[in-house]
């Protein structure tokens, strides 16, 4: 399945790719899933060639972190 161009804003990219990611995450059998759904907004500068500001509002991040079903605290890849 592909979702073509995800622009940020974009249906594509804020409603129909979550979706299908939540659906198909859930379907998982035999592992241990943690999902985390962000919403974030902020903004930042660039200094290049000019000053550009980067701003954004609400751009959906899914997390999923996949274990073993067994797996313990000490046994997962933590940052």
């Amino acid at each position: 399945m592909t979702f073509r161009y995800r622009l940020a804003g974009t249906k594509a990219n804020e409603e129909v790719t979550p979706t299908y990611l939540l659906e198909q995450t859930i379907k998982l059998e035999n592992v241990q899933v943690e999902v985390d759904v962000q919403k974030p907004s902020g903004a930042f500068g660039l200094n290049f060639i000019a000053q550009f500001q980067n701003i954004y509002a609400n751009v959906t991040n899914i997390l999923v972190k996949v274990s073993p079903p067994d797996a313990t605290f000490d046994e997962t890849i933590t940052p």
